[in-house]
């Protein structure tokens, strides 16, 4: 059993001058080869990303992870949403990336997640 449940609204260990940032529980589902796979959308980011109008993204509608990587960075559950935002299309894709085996649910920390990807958004090439 998850201490995770869809709606949840979480602080974290977020990334400095993102204090207003906020993982939001999508779906919590169990996998016999991953264990708990948390779906969380994050908000109130300041992700560079020079592809965007203003060069930043302030949200990512969906990142999968294994709860024991997703655990040790929340902080205090605030309060729990009564309609999630849709995130049914991105999780799709995801799920049948997943059941090919050519996608999974991250490992890492949210926070060296959200660095990766900023990463990989500014990275040349």
């Amino acid at each position: 059993m998850s201490m995770f449940e869809a709606g949840q609204v979480w602080t974290y260990h977020c990334r400095p001058g993102e204090e207003v940032s906020r993982l939001v529980v999508l779906k919590v589902e169990s996998d016999a080869d991953v264990g708990t796979i948390v779906h969380v959308r994050v908000e109130g980011l300041r992700l560079r990303n020079p592809l965007l109008r203003g060069g930043y993204a302030d949200t990512v509608s969906h990142m999968p992870f294994t709860e024991t990587a997703l655990l040790p960075g929340v902080l205090t559950l605030e309060r729990t949403l009564e309609k999630l935002p849709n995130f049914e299309a991105e999780y799709a894709a995801w799920r049948k990336q997943f059941d090919k085996g050519e996608s999974g649910a991250w490992t890492v920390s949210l926070l060296e997640c959200l660095n990766n990807l900023e990463a990989a958004m500014n990275s040349p090439g």
